[in-house]
């Protein structure tokens, strides 16, 4: 086994990517399904994505926030906002539901979630169960490729012919995860 199908080295690189935003959490999603197949590859995906969202929610929070909490200025009100859903909805819908949207960087609702009451075993089980489906998706589809490129250097190409979910019904399912998330937290707000 060379270093990059190293499970352990992948854990590291997605824990930083996760905590950092560098490299983007996608590409390291796709090569978690070429390198460690889509079920394997799915789980060391998530077990390290949050353990990095947890580093960053947790470094903001402890080194940060009084800090930020001062520049935010004018969007204070939608850090509260967003506290207030938590409050009233509960943590695990609203953290599944940010996790769901494509339209929220992982680094950036794990910061965003540190300037609120989300408790650690809320915002991790949230994490986890936000993070799967599209995981499973991403690393279905490296496995795939992965599959797909390697029939084709042994000269079998063509001979898989099932490919992952259509990008469009991954799209929507984003999309939508994206529209509920604001309507619960705008609900809360007005």
């Amino acid at each position: 086994m060379g270093d990059a199908e190293d499970p352990f080295l992948f854990c590291v690189a997605n824990l930083i990517s996760a905590a950092t935003g560098f490299p983007p959490s996608s590409a390291l999603n796709l090569a978690a399904g070429a390198l460690h197949g889509a079920v394997w590859g799915t789980a060391l995906y998530i077990v390290s994505a949050a353990a990095g969202a947890l580093a960053t929610l947790l470094a903001t929070r402890l080194l940060l926030r009084d800090c930020t909490l001062r520049r935010l200025g004018r969007h204070a009100s939608k850090v509260a906002a967003l506290d207030r859903a938590i409050a009233k909805e509960g943590a695990l819908s609203i953290v599944v539901l940010l996790r769901l949207s494509p339209a929220m960087p992982l680094v950036l609702a794990s910061a965003l979630l540190a300037f609120t009451q989300v408790s650690l075993g809320p915002y991790t089980a949230g994490t986890v169960v936000g993070l799967l489906p599209f995981s499973a998706v991403y690393c279905y589809a490296g496995a795939a490729g992965a599959e797909v490129a390697a029939d084709a250097a042994s000269g079998a190409a063509g001979a898989h012919e099932e490919g992952p979910v259509p990008r469009w019904l991954i799209l929507g399912a984003g999309v939508i995860a994206t529209l509920l998330a604001t309507w619960k937290v705008g609900r809360v707000a007005g």
